[in-house]
This record gives C-alpha cells, sequence and structure tokens, in this order.
C-alpha cells in the first residue's frame, strides 16, 4: 500500500479519480517516505495517468469518426480481463451495452456526439477517456405522383424532393434510367426512391400508382315509349367506370320536346310523334368511355287530356254572363274545340291555349248539361259539366197618381218578386221595405225585384203632378139692367179642365146665379152694386179665386108692348078694353 502526503495531508490508497483536480493548479505536493512513486517520483506521469501506482491508462475510439443518423458505430476500449466498463451516453445516441469493452452506438442525433468510458481495475482504482462521433442527418426524402392512370393521363410523373443523388427502383426492386428526381411511369403499381446527400446518408420512401381506366358498360333505359304531350323521363345508367359519369348523344336525333342531360336522365315533354333510334355515350371521371346499344323511343299520338271543367258561377239567371274553363293537356299545336248544352248555339274554335276559357250567355233555365269536346291529332276526347239557368222574374210597379192639389203623395206598389229595392230617377234608393213605397215628387221610379234564386228584374213608372196654379178671369160686361136678362161667364186657366165655379165672397143681385160653370146669369130684379169674388178648382183640385167683380145693376126703361084697343072699333058709349105689356119696371108703376 501507498502512502501520499499532499499539502502535508496524508492519502492512502489510489489516487481517486474525484480528487485529479489535485494535480496541477499551482499546489505543492509533497512526496516522502514513498519509493514507490509512479513513474519514479515522474509527478507528470502521476497525474496523467490517475492511479496511484504505475502503468494503466484508459483509451477508446469508433471505427469511423463520423456516421449517419440511425445508422450503428462500433466503440471500443483498451484493458482486458480483470476490468471493469462504464460506459456514460450522450442524449442523442443509444448504445448497445453500457457495461461492456466493445459495444455498438446508434445516433439519434445530427451532431458530435461525445462518449466518456470508465476503466476500473480490480483495486478499484480507474482512469477515464473520451471519444466523439459526429452525426450526420439522413435527407428528407419525398415522392409523390400526379396520377392515377386514366384514359386522359397514360403516363405518370414520379417526383422526388430534391437531394443530391437519387435512385428509383419500381416493385421488383428495377433501377428506372434517368436522372434528376423526377421519373415517368405507365404502369401501375408501387415505385420507391432512395436519395442521399453529401454524407452519403440516404433515406427511402415510395408512392402507389393507381390506375382507373375500366371499360365504361352503357345501359339503356327500360321504358321504349313516349307519348306525344305526355310528360316524359327515363335514364341511362353507366357501370365499371369511375363515377361521375358524363352522358351525350353519340348518334341519332331526339325527338322534339326532349333533352339528353349530362347526368343521363332523357326527359321533357315530346311535341312530335315516331320512332326515334339513338346511342348514347357515357364518359367517366378518368375519361374512359362507353356507348350504349341503340336505343329506340317511340313517340305515340297522346288522346287529349281535359280536366278542371267548370262553369263560373255555376247558377246563374237567364241572360247573365257564364265562363266556361278547363286545363287541356296532350295537345301539341293547335287543337279544335266544342262547347254546347245540345240545345243552344254551341261555341267551337281553334285554339293553342291549354288554359281553355269561353264565356256565354245564359238561356233557357233548368240544369243544363254542357258538354267541351276536344280534338287534336286525330284523337279526340269530351268532359262535361253542369249549369243552372234561373228564370227572371217578371216585375211590376204602378202609382195612383198623379199628384194633385187634392193628393199630395202617391203610392208606388211593385209586384213579380220577393224582394224589391225602389229609387228615384237619381239612382237614390227609397227606404222602406215591402212591395210599396210612397212618394210626394214628380218623376220616373224604378223597382227592382229579386225571386227566391236571387235573380232581378227591373222596371219603371212615372209619377206625374197636375197641381198647376189656376187663373180666374171675370167677364168684360160689368154692367146689368134690373128686370133684364142678363148672362156672363167666368173663365179659368191654367189647371185641368173641367173647372168648378164657386163665389167665395160677395152676394149676388136677386134674379142671378152662378153656374158651376162659370155662368152668371138671370133676370136680376134690383138695382145697386153687387162686388163678387169667384173660385175657379179644376179637375185635380187646385183653384184660383177671381179678382173682385163688381156688379152694377141699374134700374130699366119701362117698355110698353103689345099696346090695344079691344075691341078697336065701338060705338059711342060702348065699353073699350085697353090692354098693354110693361116691362122694365120692378114693383108698383105709375
Amino acid at each position: 500500500m501507498l502512502r501520499f502526503l499532499a499539502n502535508n495531508n496524508q492519502l492512502t490508497g489510489c489516487f481517486p479519480a474525484s480528487l485529479s483536480a489535485l494535480c496541477g493548479g499551482g499546489r505543492t505536493i509533497n512526496f516522502s517516505v514513498n519509493p514507490g512513486l509512479p513513474r519514479n517520483g515522474d509527478f507528470t506521469a502521476f497525474c496523467a495517468s490517475g492511479f496511484g501506482s504505475d502503468g494503466f491508462v484508459a483509451q477508446a475510439e469508433a471505427s469511423q469518426p463520423a456516421v449517419c443518423t440511425g445508422s450503428a458505430v462500433s466503440l471500443s476500449a483498451n484493458g482486458g480481463s480483470g476490468y471493469s466498463y462504464s460506459w456514460l451516453v450522450p442524449a442523442g445516441a443509444k448504445l448497445s451495452s453500457t457495461t461492456t469493452q466493445n459495444v455498438s452506438a446508434t445516433l439519434t442525433t445530427a451532431g458530435v456526439q461525445t462518449f466518456t468510458i470508465v476503466i476500473s481495475s480490480g483495486s478499484s482504482c480507474s482512469s477515464t477517456a473520451t471519444l466523439s462521433v459526429t452525426g450526420d442527418a439522413a435527407p428528407t426524402v419525398g415522392l409523390t405522383n400526379n396520377g392515377p392512370l386514366s384514359c386522359t393521363l397514360s403516363n405518370v410523373t414520379l417526383t422526388a424532393t430534391d437531394a443530391d443523388s437519387f435512385t428509383f427502383t419500381n416493385s421488383d426492386g428495377t433501377v428506372l434510367a434517368g436522372s434528376g428526381n423526377i421519373r415517368t411511369v405507365t404502369t401501375p403499381g408501387t415505385y420507391s426512391v432512395t436519395v442521399a446527400n453529401a454524407s452519403g446518408c440516404v433515406s427511402t420512401t415510395s408512392t402507389t400508382v393507381t390506375s382507373n381506366t375500366a371499360t365504361v358498360i352503357v345501359t339503356n333505359p327500360a321504358i321504349t315509349t313516349a307519348t306525344q304531350g305526355v310528360t316524359f323521363s327515363q335514364s341511362f345508367t353507366a357501370s365499371d367506370g369511375t363515377a361521375p359519369y358524363t352522358y351525350t348523344l353519340a348518334s341519332g336525333t331526339l325527338p322534339q320536346g326532349l333533352s339528353l342531360s349530362t347526368s343521363g336522365v332523357l326527359s321533357g315533354t315530346p311535341t312530335e310523334s315516331g320512332n326515334f333510334s339513338m346511342t348514347v355515350q357515357a364518359t367517366d371521371a378518368n375519361g374512359c368511355v362507353g356507348v350504349s346499344n341503340t336505343y329506340t323511343l317511340t313517340v305515340i299520338n297522346a288522346t287529349p287530356i281535359i280536366t278542371g271543367l267548370v262553369a263560373s258561377p255555376n247558377a246563374v239567371c237567364v241572360g247573365s254572363p257564364v265562363t266556361f274553363t278547363a286545363t287541356v293537356g296532350n295537345v301539341t299545336g293547335s287543337y279544335a274545340y266544342t262547347l254546347t248544352n245540345g240545345t243552344s248555339t254551341s261555341l267551337t274554335g281553334n285554339t293553342t291555349s291549354t288554359a281553355l276559357s269561353q264565356n256565354l250567355t245564359a238561356s233557357g233555365s233548368g240544369m243544363q248539361n254542357f258538354t267541351l269536346t276536344v280534338s287534336s291529332n286525330g284523337q279526340t276526347t269530351a268532359a262535361a259539366t253542369g249549369l243552372t239557368v234561373n228564370p227572371l222574374p217578371v216585375a211590376g210597379l204602378t202609382n195612383n197618381g198623379p199628384l194633385t192639389c187634392a193628393q199630395t203623395s202617391v203610392t208606388l206598389t211593385a209586384t213579380g218578386g220577393s224582394s224589391y229595392t225602389f229609387t228615384n230617377s237619381n239612382g237614390t234608393v227609397l227606404a222602406g221595405s215591402g212591395n210599396t213605397r210612397t212618394v210626394s215628387s214628380p218623376g220616373t221610379y224604378s223597382v227592382t225585384g229579386a225571386n227566391a234564386s236571387g235573380c232581378v228584374s227591373t222596371t219603371s213608372t212615372t209619377v206625374i203632378s197636375n197641381t198647376a196654379t189656376v187663373t180666374v178671369s171675370n167677364p168684360a160686361t160689368t154692367t146689368a139692367t134690373a128686370g133684364t136678362a142678363f148672362s156672363q161667364t167666368f173663365t179659368a186657366s191654367g189647371g185641368a179642365t173641367p173647372y168648378s165655379f164657386s163665389l167665395v165672397s160677395g152676394s149676388l143681385p136677386a134674379g142671378l146665379s152662378l153656374s158651376a160653370a162659370g155662368v152668371l146669369s138671370g133676370t136680376p130684379t134690383q138695382s145697386s152694386s153687387f162686388p163678387l169674388t169667384i173660385r175657379a178648382t179644376d179637375a185635380n183640385g187646385c183653384s184660383g179665386v177671381s179678382a173682385t167683380y163688381t156688379l152694377t145693376i141699374v134700374n130699366s126703361t119701362p117698355t110698353i108692348a103689345d099696346f090695344a084697343a079691344s075691341p078697336n072699333a065701338v060705338c059711342v058709349g060702348n065699353p073699350i078694353t085697353f090692354t098693354a105689356t110693361v116691362g122694365n119696371v120692378t114693383g108698383s108703376y105709375a
């Protein structure tokens, strides 16, 4: 056993590796009574070895100074039997063992990786060595293709990411000729590329080229018959390719009114009849095509269809307008129609409109059956609808006029209906109920009578007015002679004849009277002045009063008539009688 004194401190045994810092550093180390000092007292060698005895120094080496990451490198240390080994592993590497003399190291991280080996002897003395290996990163590799192969793309380009060198192979391992990072292939399969960088590190990846070049099969629709004017829709289908498929007409002609969509639907409303042969091509998503067998579509003439035939309104009064409407289908171009009830005049014509509308005026009465017949392309169809025609009431209107001075209101009386509306000449409705109204003004009055069916009839009556002002004219003669016959007439105008005259005021002279006809007549027997007013009443009860009429009656000159002697020849002394008629005397006269 050796004794070492360091800085007057006594050490026993090996010089521990953990105290190797004692070597150097300007310290004063005195060794005494140590004839066995390593290297015969060579202090430098002692510090270099780290052992308290002469001889062993740890050494380690790598099989190569640099490797690619992910690759293995061999590490070895000196020594042999009787030594133990402890490898310290850096974070960027893995070791096959940490306790054997020789190990395999795999670098997992690019860059310099430093390994440390501690070799220990049986006397527990140890020596340490280090070595470094540089890890070169493998290149990043990528491989793509612009496939798949299709009927429109017969070759595919393989493209590798940039590197220093490239080796392309197919699935059999055969190297593909060419240079650079691109190769062109025409068959499907898995292709690989191995790329290397300047350090010789390599990476490999692969890509798969697929092929979409199947034969497309086109199947025709099962339905081969269509009807002219009727909506039609059938689909061609494709298989064995890659969806979606695009369909086009390869040969033949489509019927007018039908079209083929890109999705394979043959649809529309055919407007012509006949047989139409065609073939249809389907192109799949990869450009591959297939053509159908010949498809023959037979379009037959359609029987017209009448729907929704109605009369509007369906119950009307005689003379009212009626509109018949219907929808006509399965017709192309112009078609003929007839509308009739079998008794009245038929409506006939031609039109292209499928919305048929015809107007007529209702006649007859009762429930009537109308039939619409439509003919198109030699095909005929008919439909029927009913119409109820109600009779009109017979309205009557009378009045008990005319309006007169005696009758100031008139009653209007209506007949022939169950309800009535009365109006005057201005159209104003007269208030009231029932079949009578009372009016007080002349004019034309109307009544609209309605029956239980709501049908109406209108008639009118005219109310006249006989209420004119009566004017009475006095006689021109205003003088009479007492005892002398007198006759004068009052006259009336402005009213309705006949007139009736009466004394309103005053007194008639004795012997005179006023007739209803207005004649003042008689033989006055008294003389004086007599002021009179006379009323004339016309046939309508209207009256007028004369101005004051003053009749002056004067005394008359007596008259002698028929004066004679009887006998007119006599003897003297014989009596004679004289007779005479004395007139114009009143009372006693002398």
